[in-house]
């Protein structure tokens, strides 16, 4: 189904049947889909949206959500997940370690995410080929989490990982906690 650049307020997506929705450029402000849904690629790029729930997408394996105000991404369980897109965003943090081992692409730069996590395991390397990461212009994320730092890190200085420079690999990032002009006590 496609529906591309047609003003579209409210989309309701009632058949189980969908494998393809196509939104972009319209001015969305919500989205939904039924339970068991059999979508499998869904482009929502450039409809302003500030949520996206996918919680009953099972199926999905192509998510391209990119140049929205979503804050929040839920991508637990998403098993068939192979690619995402979600360029300029506003999200603040992202957990791929619930998701698919199957996960090759993931785009994120340009949002506000101060946590990635990317423990699943496999998301490295996938079928013998270094997965793609792009996470660069994130001014607050200064570490991602990854099973393996050495192994990050080399792939980090090959053209298949884009991070700032500020980003550091390892596997537990905690975020700390800065007090400004704590009030002092006094005897």
């Amino acid at each position: 189904l496609s529906c591309n650049n047609n003003n579209i307020q409210e989309l309701e997506v009632f058949s189980t049947d969908i494998e393809t929705l196509l939104c972009e450029n319209n001015n969305l402000t919500s989205l939904s889909f039924p339970p068991n849904s059999n979508l499998r690629f869904l482009n929502t790029g450039f409809i302003s949206l500030t949520s996206l729930d996918i919680s009953t997408a099972f199926s999905l394996v192509d998510l391209r959500c990119y140049v929205n105000a979503i804050t929040n991404l839920d991508l637990s369980n998403k098993t068939a997940l192979q690619y995402l897109d979600a360029n300029q965003n506003n999200l603040e943090a992202l957990d791929i370690s619930t998701t698919s081992s199957q996960l090759k692409t993931l785009v994120v730069p340009n949002n506000n995410l101060t946590i990635l996590n990317l423990r699943n395991g496999d998301f490295a390397v996938n079928a013998g080929q270094p997965s793609t990461l792009i996470a660069n212009n994130n001014p607050n994320l200064t570490c991602v989490a990854v099973e393996s730092v050495n192994f990050a890190n080399s792939i980090a200085a090959s053209p298949f990982w884009t991070v700032d420079s500020t980003v550091v690999f390892s596997t537990s990032c905690n975020p700390t906690v800065s007090i400004l002009n704590a009030p002092t006590s006094t005897s």
